[in-house]
This record gives C-alpha cells, structure tokens and sequence, in this order.
C-alpha cells in the first residue's frame, strides 16, 4: 500500500533484488538488459467454480531489473513491466500454442517447448494460497511448500507460495548451474527488508508532510 502495488509486484521485485545479490556475491557480470524468467500466468477467472480438473494457464515472458539497484525504482520497473503483461495477450497465445501442440507428435512438443525456454534464463511464479490456516485429519497444515516445474532446460526454477499470512520461497537448480540456493533463499531475505525500509521510510515522510 505505501509503495502503491500490489503483493505480486512487491514479491517479484523482492526475487529480482535475491537474484541481483547474487550476481554480486559471485562478482558475475550482471545483464544490462536485464533477466528474462518465464511466469506461469492463470487463465482461469478467480470466481469460477472449477468442474473439471486440469490447469488453464499460459506463459509469459517477464524481464526482471537486476541492472536496477535501487529498491524503490527496481519496484516501480518490475510493477510497469507487469502491468503491461496483464494487458497484453501473450499468455492466451502461449496456452493456446502449447494446447495445440499437445495434440501433436510428442517431437512438435518438444521442439515447441524447447523454443519457449530457450527465451528465459529461469522459470518464476507466485501463487496466492489461502489466507486461512488449513486442516488434515485434525492436524493443522504448518508450511505447505511445492515447487515450479521446469520447462525444456531451463535449469532453475523459484517459487513464491503465500499461506495464512506467511510466504515460502522454494528454489531447484539443475547441478551444472552455478548457483547456491541457500544463499539466493538469504538474499530474498534481505531484498524484501530494504523494500520493507524504503517502503516504511516514504509512508513516514508522507505522515510528516501532511503533518506540517
């Protein structure tokens, strides 16, 4: 709310920041033009009842800001770019391009699939679970966790899961990437605290401006 976003844009300006320390720590060269990762983006109107089982998703292409140090200007990037997204029609076509090939010879999937990721250097998605706490068998369900499958060969894979008011990060890296996941799952640590400061910083000045 300070910041003027949505929990999905600060979540993945929180991964960008993670990916970007990254980079530092390993003093790797990071993109001038950012990174691509590709987002799993759900087709399926929220206040539909689901029938039938079986997802209704498509994918998209985002470009996160590493080049962009700065917490809250990486924040207003990542929210443009995703605002343009949502109004654009990639994840109808890339649904309705995998459905079509699907139906093909297992070849035309696999070379279609294979097109897809050769466009993104990591897969990302973020999925909004229930607010409430769940029950199995009397027992209260704690930390539900999965995680993001790969596409073709792309060897990461990050994924953001809300539940009962907490978020849980998960993270697979394909063992000939050169990348740590302990350190990444440290590093969105630390990306989502100097958002949360900068955050709590311009809601403070805009109290005292008022108040003066």
């Amino acid at each position: 709310k300070a910041l003027g976003g949505t929990v999905n844009d600060t979540l993945m300006c929180t991964a960008t920041g993670a990916l970007q320390r990254h980079f530092a720590a390993r003093r790797e060269a990071v993109p001038e033009c950012g990174l691509r990762v590709a987002v799993p983006f759900n087709l399926r109107p929220l206040n539909q009842p689901i029938e039938r089982l079986g997802n209704q998703f498509g994918l998209v292409l985002v470009n996160l800001p590493v080049e962009v140090q700065d917490p809250f200007m990486c924040f207003r990037q990542v929210q443009e770019n995703m605002n343009r997204l949502k109004r654009s029609y990639q994840a109808q076509v890339t649904y309705s391009l995998l459905d079509l090939f699907g139906r093909g010879p297992d070849a035309l999937e696999r070379r279609a699939l294979g097109l897809l990721s050769n466009k993104a250097s990591a897969v990302l998605t973020n999925v909004p679970g229930p607010k409430e706490p769940l029950y199995l068998a009397g027992g209260k369900v704690t930390q539900p966790m999965f995680w993001v499958p790969q596409s073709g060969s792309i060897g990461i894979g990050m994924s953001i899961f809300s539940y009962a008011g907490t978020v849980q990060l998960g993270i697979t890296v394909d063992k000939n990437v050169h990348a740590d996941p302990d350190e990444i799952m440290a590093y969105f640590q630390e990306s989502f605290e100097a958002l949360s400061h900068v955050a709590l910083a311009g809601r403070q000045g805009a109290v005292e401006r008022k108040a003066s």
